[in-house]
């Protein structure tokens, strides 16, 4: 019977035993079962109100615990049967993992490592091992400031300049519209205490041809966006399995270009060359009031602005998540020069345990190999 109904002996118990309990206050209790049901009727609001309270708790646990398991089920499914993933000895991520150039060389030419046919740059094919080269970067950026609703009296962008004698200010949002504020009589902030890179949210009231601010609020929200550099393109998206999105390419040789229209990117460097998964592509986008970066659109990280060159088809995999660009560019950007991961592709998921189990007692200099899938895994049941 408990078979038919899928109940579990767990859950009948303390149903028997809630059962019981409750027939023996009907038994022994003094007050009636029907004034019970009389006061929850006559104070139905109390009712309502415990009810309502009850129903939201559980509906936010259940949402909260939905979406962290799907974090981990979404962390558990990636990663290839067939891959290696090779970090330095006793790292257990590879965000703290520090691979010497040297070592990468020598482990893509050990026996296991799968070969694919690939035009180098005299446009000849030749036969390439499967190793993706990686650094993986987790990058602290500021959130950009966005233009308020139309007729909002809040203004969000960065300060432009500041005449001091006078008080006023001039901001500039990201679509480049510019305002300039008078501080109002009882003004809420310190204008001379206002740095020129600040991002702020000015609170106004238009008086004629006057913008007077009463408000002054710095806005230094940041988030944490992950970058992976990669060596080889050609390589990396056979290992990973990646595609791009039609429309979309991978960045050329040097990594860089100009902007369309002729804007240049911070110290006149160019703009570096991204391709984005899904998910970042939406949330960069929304700072721009798009459902989500496209070909073409720039924005800003660390020190340089970058420009997307294409978007992965990268949903369901924890790649959604990251920015792909050239390695000997982003690495040193960022302080990383050497790689900090190796991911092989093998024949088969066999094969791959072969060869984590050579590498890892066998190889050396040391080093940490397992199955990408593997991998996953055990960072899922880490993050639990």
């Amino acid at each position: 019977m408990l078979e038919i109904l899928h109940l579990s002996p767990m859950v009948i118990l303390p149903l028997a035993v809630g059962l019981v309990l409750l027939v023996v206050l009907l038994v022994v209790g003094k007050v009636p079962l029907g004034y019970n049901v009389r006061n929850l009727l006559v104070r139905w609001w109390v009712t309502f109100l415990t009810a309502l309270a009850f129903t939201l708790v559980v509906g936010l646990l259940t949402v909260m615990l939905a979406f962290v398991n799907g974090m981990y089920r979404l962390t558990e499914a990636s990663g290839n049967p067939g891959n290696v993933m090779i970090l330095s000895d006793g790292a257990t991520d590879e965000l703290f993992s520090n691979l010497a150039k040297s070592d990468t060389t020598n482990i893509e030419r050990q026996k296991g490592v799968d070969k694919a046919m690939l035009k180098d740059a005299d446009q000849q094919e030749r036969e390439y091992p499967l190793c993706s080269k990686e650094v993986y970067i987790v990058v602290n950026q500021p959130i950009p400031p966005a233009l308020g609703p139309a007729g909002s009296t809040e203004f969000r962008g960065k300060i432009k300049t500041i005449v001091q004698d006078k008080g006023e200010f001039t901001i500039v949002d990201l679509t480049g519209i510019e305002k300039t504020f008078q501080p109002s009589e009882n003004p809420k902030f310190n204008i001379h205490a206002l740095k020129a890179d600040d991002l702020v949210v000015v609170a106004y009231e238009q008086k004629g041809q006057d913008l007077l601010a009463s408000e002054v609020r710095v806005s230094n929200r940041r988030r944490f966006v992950q970058v992976r550099g990669i060596e080889d393109h050609r390589i990396s998206s056979r290992v990973h399995d990646m595609q791009l999105f039609e429309g979309g390419k991978w960045w050329g040789g040097a990594g860089v270009e100009d902007a369309p229209g002729g804007e240049s990117g911070k110290g006149a460097l160019g703009f570096i060359q991204g391709v984005l998964g899904e998910g970042v592509a939406r949330i960069l986008g929304q700072d721009q009031g798009k459902e989500r970066l496209e070909v073409g659109d720039t924005f800003e990280l660390g020190p340089r602005k970058w420009i997307v060159t294409g978007i992965m088809k990268s949903a369901g995999s924890t790649f959604g998540s990251e920015i792909w660009a050239k390695h000997s560019i982003v690495g040193p950007m960022f302080g990383k020069d050497q790689f900090t991961c190796l991911v092989v592709r093998s024949r088969d998921a066999a094969s791959a345990e072969q060869l984590a189990k050579f590498l890892s007692t066998d190889y050396r200099p040391a080093v940490r190999a397992e199955p990408e899938t593997t991998y996953y895994e055990k960072l899922s049941e880490t993050n639990k």
